[in-house]
């Protein structure tokens, strides 16, 4: 069990070792000082000041007293902020990398969740495991030093009242030990549901205007609270066990102190013990309870803390690796594919050969979608092969981009500027994705999709929300961006469009077939001039 708290902590704690270890011993440090010298005060000032009437000496010990805790306070103080300040760098370092882990998880796994989900498991649960770290082994380390240098000053002090301590303690530590089971499962299940809830709740705050257009109110609200109350099922169990564990170790200390209490009287009316030992002796004593309990508190909590880095270690353990099959050409072997229970796509078998330019059709639903997936490498089939290019591009709807400025996701690529100032958008360069019009999105999506180097790019509804002159812009721009490259360009109404593509692949019924296309017989679409779009080349992949 320690070996599995310490692999725990390490995987939490990442490169800050060391900054760690240093607080653990201040906090240590600062914890037996403050035990060790205030039994040790009191037992001077009533045992030697008071009964020699040395007002003199009083005072000095407690102005002495007074400076020494005053500084090891203020010490203390400053421990506190170097705890919070390694905590940050903790919390920053797990997300970041439970940020790159989550974009390398299979692309399968990240489908069957919905965005709010992996935001609370990358988020919310990176703060709720990675903040208390440096709490929690503060706290323990603050414990077991004080109940050390406690059990120390009682035992010199009278070692018969502190047999009823020692008794106690392990009975405490082992019912500490069966609840830190329970407690890790249930906060576990809260986690999820919280995961889930949040994915609920997202959905239903992003759909105000459709809720408001489609009077959806109560729907929406039924399923969310729905949500709501798996969520707090869940924290009820926890607190339930919680409250029982405080109660029943409560319940032990109580009976301890009674018993403590009761033979400290004693030893004073036997004279086995001074008034002023007496004191000191309950000083520690209580500084040794309040140890023990912070402990039993905390163990626990320890449990917790374990299941919810397990939670983390989900997402950054390393996936299976995934058969990759490149080749020069675009080939689908036998595939089924689908992001619900049933495949859209059953048993395609396409070949699609290199530098070919493809126009793919079919009606709304179809799977031309999935199918634009799968030659991405972004939805990996569940039977059958896929065989593509090693570089692809390209982008399918929803299109969803960090919240960076446009600038900012172009990064230093000077052959981004022609382009942008071609398509009209050099003055939207400070504005966020979010921020354009729809439109603006799909120039943008046109750019970000050119300006990488690959043998195989694919467009989904690249004309879609623009006028005739953007189309114009747009599609000249794709035919030369990707000359020579296999090209893969969804258009609904599409069949003016077929005298720059060499290929139609038709999606419809579960399944799609691949035609060769002779240029020439089509004619150009309405607002597309000849005059300007390139003819359809022949050429070779770029090598």
């Amino acid at each position: 069990m320690i070996r599995a708290i310490l692999a725990d902590a390490a995987y939490l704690i990442g490169p800050n070792r060391r900054s760690y270890v240093l607080a653990l011993a201040w906090t240590a440090g600062i914890a037996s000082s403050l035990t060790l010298l205030n039994p040790l005060t009191t037992r001077w000032i009533f045992d030697v000041a008071v009964p020699e009437r040395r007002f003199g000496l009083l005072v000095g010990v407690a102005t002495a007293a007074t400076i020494t805790f005053s500084g090891i306070r203020w010490l203390d103080y400053q421990s506190q902020l170097y705890q919070q300040r390694l905590t940050n760098r903790m919390v920053s370092g797990l997300t970041q990398r439970l940020m790159e882990a989550y974009y390398r998880l299979p692309v399968n796994t990240v489908a069957t969740q919905d965005q709010g989900y992996y935001v609370a498991r990358t988020m919310t649960e990176v703060q709720d495991t990675a903040g208390p770290v440096m709490g929690i082994g503060a706290g323990l380390l603050r414990s077991a030093a004080t109940l050390v240098t406690a059990l120390g000053t009682v035992l010199l002090l009278s070692w018969q009242l502190t047999l009823v301590l020692l008794v106690v303690t392990p009975l405490l530590l082992l019912l500490s030990r069966y609840f830190a089971r329970r407690l890790g499962g249930d906060a576990r299940e809260v986690q999820e549901q919280t995961a889930r809830q949040q994915a609920v709740h997202t959905h239903a705050v992003g759909a105000y205007r459709a809720v408001r257009t489609f009077s959806l109110e109560r729907r929406a609200v039924t399923h969310l609270m729905d949500a709501v109350g798996q969520r707090l099922n869940a924290l009820y169990t926890l607190s339930k066990t919680t409250g029982l564990y405080g109660t029943l170790s409560r319940m032990s200390l109580g009976l301890t102190e009674f018993t403590v209490l009761t033979a400290g009287g004693y030893a004073v009316m036997t004279t086995s013990l001074t008034l002023g030992s007496l004191m000191a002796y309950m000083g520690a004593y209580w500084l040794a309870v309040n140890a023990v309990q912070n402990l039993i508190d905390l163990i626990p909590q320890v449990g917790v803390l374990q299941a919810q880095t397990e939670r983390l270690r989900e997402i950054t353990a390393t996936p299976p690796r995934q058969e990759l099959r490149f080749s020069t050409e675009l080939t689908w072997n036998n595939v089924s594919c689908g992001l619900g229970s049933v495949p859209a796509l059953q048993d395609v078998s396409l070949d699609i050969p290199a530098g070919a330019r493809v126009l793919v059709r079919g009606a709304n639903g179809a799977g031309k979608s999935t199918l634009m997936l799968t030659a991405l490498g972004l939805l990996e089939p569940r039977t059958g092969t896929v065989s593509r290019p090693a570089l692809t591009s390209g982008l399918i709807e929803p299109f969803v981009f960090p919240a960076l400025t446009l600038a900012d996701l172009l990064g230093e690529d000077a052959r981004a500027e022609p382009l942008i100032a071609e398509l009209g958008m050099t003055e939207l360069m400070n504005r966020r994705f979010t921020d354009l019009s729809l439109g603006q999105r799909k120039k943008f999506v046109l750019v970000m999709t050119v300006l990488r180097e690959a043998d195989l790019y694919v467009f989904d509804e690249p004309l879609a929300n623009l006028d005739d002159q953007a189309q114009e812009t747009v599609f000249r721009l794709l035919l030369e961006r990707t000359v020579g490259r296999t090209l893969l360009v969804v258009l609904h109404g599409a069949d003016q469009f077929l005298d720059h593509f060499d290929h139609v692949l038709e999606v419809e019924g579960g399944t799609a077939r691949l035609h060769t296309h002779t240029p020439g017989s089509s004619a150009l679409p309405l607002g597309i001039r000849s005059a300007i779009l390139t003819p359809p080349v022949s050429a070779t992949p770029a090598g």
